[in-house]
C-alpha cells in the first residue's frame, strides 16, 4: 500500500509540473504575440494580468533605468498601486535593503518576507499598501546598461511565494523585458523603410542615452567600439543624433542609420557589406577576378580597359586589407 501511495504521489507531482511548464509555455507564446500587436502600455497592463494566471499576485511595480555615466530611473509602471506608493516609498528607499540585494545579484530573483527587510518602524506603511511578500528581481545588460526592476507582492501573509514560485519568475524575466523592447521599438520600425536591412534597433533620447535596445544591439556596437559600454551611445553616433536629423553611420565593421520618430532617434545598425566599401563595378571586377579571369578577360566582359581593371584592383585591395587573391575570395565569401 505504502509503494502504491508513493507512486501516486509522484505521478500527481509530475502532472502538476507538466500543467504548469504548458502555462509557462502559453504565456511566452502570448507574451510575444502581445509584444507585437499591443501598444507598450497595453502590453505592461496585459502582461501582469497574464502573469497572474501562473503566479497569483496583488500588485506589481516595474521599472526601467540606466546604469550610465549617472544612472536614471526613466520608466515607472504600476500594477494595482497608486502614485502615492511611489511618493511615500521615496521615503524610504534608502532602506529599500530588498532591492539593494537584488541590484548585488542580478537577475536572482529574490523571494522575501517584507517585514523580515525593513526597520519595525516602518512595517504599518507596508502593511497598508499590501507589501507582505515580494518576489523582486533586478536585471542588467552588461552592455547597454539598461536594467528592469519587477516585484510581484501579495498581501495575505498566511500566503507567501512558494520556491516554484520564486524559479518561474526568474525565468520569464528575459523573456518579458526583450517582449517590453520589441513593443516600444517595434511601432517606429513600421514607419521606416528597408527596417529589415538593419536587425538591430535601440530608441535612444535626444541626449544619446538608451531607453530600449533589443536583442543584440549592444553587442553589435561592440563590433565597432570594443570597450563600448552603455547607456551612452558611442561618441561618432552621438554627433549623428545632435544634429537632430535623419543620418548615417558607415564605419569599419557597422553601419548605421538613425531616423527621428517623435522627436526621439531610433538607431538601427546592420554588419558593414561589401557594397558600403565598393562601388558596382569594383564589386565586379573583384568577383571577376577571384573568378580566375585576367585583366584583359575582365577588361572585355566590362568594356573597360586592361589598365582601369588594375587600378580597380589597387583600389579594391587597399579597401578591404588584403593582399592576394586567396584573401579577396576569402573577403568576399565572408562578406556575402
Amino acid at each position: 500500500m505504502a509503494r502504491r501511495v508513493t507512486t501516486r504521489t509522484k505521478s500527481l507531482r509530475a502532472a502538476s509540473a507538466l500543467d504548469v511548464l504548458e502555462q509557462f509555455s502559453a504565456l511566452l507564446v502570448q507574451l510575444n504575440q502581445d509584444a507585437n500587436t499591443l501598444s507598450a502600455e497595453r502590453f505592461q497592463a496585459e502582461v501582469f494580468k497574464k502573469v497572474n494566471t501562473l503566479i497569483l499576485i496583488d500588485a506589481g511595480f516595474w521599472a526601467l533605468g540606466g546604469h550610465g555615466p549617472e544612472p536614471e530611473l526613466f520608466e515607472i509602471y504600476l500594477h494595482n498601486l497608486t502614485d502615492q506608493t511611489v511618493e511615500e516609498y521615496n521615503k524610504i528607499q534608502q532602506y529599500d535593503t530588498v532591492m539593494q540585494e537584488a541590484v548585488r545579484n542580478p537577475g536572482v530573483t529574490l523571494n522575501v518576507v517584507v517585514r523580515d527587510w525593513y526597520p519595525e518602524e516602518y512595517w504599518p506603511y507596508l502593511d497598508s499598501f499590501g507589501y507582505r511578500h515580494a518576489l523582486c528581481t533586478n536585471v542588467i545588460d552588461p552592455v547597454t546598461g539598461l536594467f528592469s526592476a519587477i516585484t510581484l507582492y501579495r498581501a495575505d501573509p498566511a500566503r507567501p511565494f512558494s520556491e516554484q514560485d520564486r524559479r518561474l519568475k526568474q525565468m520569464l524575466m528575459p523573456h518579458w523585458i526583450e517582449a517590453l523592447n520589441r513593443a516600444r521599438i517595434e511601432p517606429s520600425l513600421r514607419g521606416v523603410a528597408n527596417a529589415l536591412q538593419y536587425p538591430m534597433a535601440a530608441i535612444a533620447d535626444r541626449a544619446g542615452l538608451l531607453r530600449y535596445a533589443g536583442d543584440g544591439f549592444g553587442e553589435m556596437l561592440q563590433r565597432e567600439w570594443p570597450e563600448w559600454r552603455g547607456q551612452m551611445l558611442p561618441e561618432p553616433l552621438l554627433e549623428k543624433v545632435a544634429l537632430l536629423t535623419d543620418g548615417e553611420f558607415h564605419g569599419a565593421r557597422i553601419a548605421a542609420k538613425i531616423t527621428f520618430n517623435q522627436n526621439l532617434p531610433l538607431v538601427q545598425l546592420r554588419p558593414i557589406s561589401l557594397s558600403d566599401r565598393l562601388s558596382e563595378q569594383q564589386l565586379k571586377v573583384a568577383r571577376y577576378s577571384c573568378e580566375g579571369l585576367n585583366f584583359k578577360e575582365i577588361a572585355r566582359h566590362m568594356d573597360l580597359s586592361p589598365g582601369t581593371v588594375r587600378n580597380y584592383l589597387h583600389i579594391i585591395y587597399r579597401k578591404l586589407g588584403v593582399n592576394t587573391k586567396l584573401q579577396l575570395a576569402e573577403a568576399l565569401r565572408a562578406a556575402e
